[in-house]
């Protein structure tokens, strides 16, 4: 951390007024030199690093100006952001090694937290992510994203996982379940439905079930590629090449917002009849040994600061729905989640119609995931 000068204080999050405080602080070391420089402030500077899933990228960024004029005026902090995009399996691999060491840990989903505790242990290392500093603000659940062109849909009566096997010539898609956390949770999905039962009750002897595994290996068949992200794959469903491709309910609201999609007649969000699961975006400072008190300070207050109302109506403008539905009381923030989860419009339901299966997928179910993925690719 280091100790800056500078003249004025800026009082709004926007372009503008960072160039007005540049500026500001060019013309005020001017005159301070001038006129004996008499009136300098002190600000102190603090570096905050967090890892974060790709998909709330556009949101992060819509957010990351105020937050610093926010540490600025408040605090007197001035706040250097080093956030990074990642996929959740990477980040998880990735701090589990010591590879990248945040101060803020966002994957996709709660499911990557009790896991990466476990997988810590088993290193003989000690935990980093403790339950008084997780917070989550935002969700969005997994669906199964399809086209109103030709009314697909109703053609073949898309209702879930099982209902893709009545589809003559299916093209579809989800991610890497290796890489990224959309592809683990489509793909457990996946098993649950072919199994019969909900995503927690599936146990490891499930993963042998010979006719789990041939529906499975059926259904992989049928995809011509796999995303890297979830971001990605919804860009190539863009293309026309995928007619099912599984993505969170937000890129569908995104998707909409392209002429391809438009021209596609929209996208639109089939939930699963088997269920679904919660990308639910937890945020964890780390008790990690490289986090200073003043770091965890600064964290602290940025998890404040994405709780309030004005900052998580920026999401839902992204197409995230609130934790804390009581913010919805509030018409102005009402009228912006009707506005977005527009059936007609978004390709998405205001309420969310299936049954949301618990976070909490058992250990040894989500370290055997992806080597299930690998054998039924190939066909076993």
């Amino acid at each position: 951390m280091e100790l800056i000068k500078i003249k004025r204080k800026p009082r709004r999050s926007n372009l503008l007024l960072i160039f007005l405080f540049i500026l500001n602080f060019s013309c005020g070391a001017y005159i301070g030199i001038e006129m004996g420089g008499k009136q300098e402030t002190t600000y102190l500077t603090v570096n905050l690093s967090m890892v974060y899933s790709s998909e709330k990228k556009s949101w992060i960024n819509s957010i990351i100006d105020e937050f610093f004029f926010h540490m600025l005026t408040k605090f007197g902090i001035i706040v250097k952001m080093d956030f990074q995009p990642m996929g959740s399996r990477s980040m998880v691999i990735s701090t589990i090694t010591g590879e990248i060491k945040p101060t803020i840990f966002s994957p996709a989903s709660s499911i990557w937290l009790n896991y990466t505790n476990i997988k810590l242990a088993s290193m003989g290392k000690r935990p980093l992510i403790f339950p008084d500093a997780v917070q989550t603000t935002i969700y969005s659940p997994i669906v199964i994203g399809t086209w109103n062109l030709f009314n697909l849909n109703q053609t073949w009566n898309i209702t879930g996982f099982k209902s893709l096997q009545k589809i003559p010539i299916l093209r579809w898609s989800h991610t890497d379940p290796q890489l990224s956390n959309s592809g683990t949770m489509s793909v457990l999905m996946e098993v649950a439905a072919f199994l019969g039962k909900n995503v927690t009750d599936v146990e490891f002897g499930d993963l042998f079930d010979p006719e789990m595994r041939a529906n499975m290996a059926w259904a992989e068949s049928r995809i011509p590629y796999y995303g890297a992200s979830t971001g990605f794959l919804a860009k190539k469903a863009l293309d026309g090449t995928l007619d099912v491709f599984m993505v969170y309910e937000n890129l569908i609201i995104d998707m909409n917002k392209k002429d391809l999609a438009i021209a596609r007649g929209g996208a639109m969000a089939v939930y699963p009849e088997e269920g679904t699961l919660l990308a639910d975006h937890p945020f964890c400072i780390l008790a990690g040994d490289w986090v200073d008190p003043l770091e965890a300070f600064v964290a602290k207050q940025f998890l404040n600061f994405i709780k309030e109302p004005e900052i998580v109506a920026e999401a839902i403008k992204k197409g995230f729905r609130p934790i804390d539905n009581s913010i919805l009381y509030e018409q102005k923030f009402s009228e912006i989640f009707n506005k977005t989860f527009n059936e007609d419009l978004a390709g998405v339901k205001k309420v969310i119609p299936c049954n949301i299966f618990d976070p909490n997928v058992k250990f040894e179910i989500l370290e055997e995931i992806p080597e299930l993925w690998t054998v039924v690719r190939a066909g076993g």
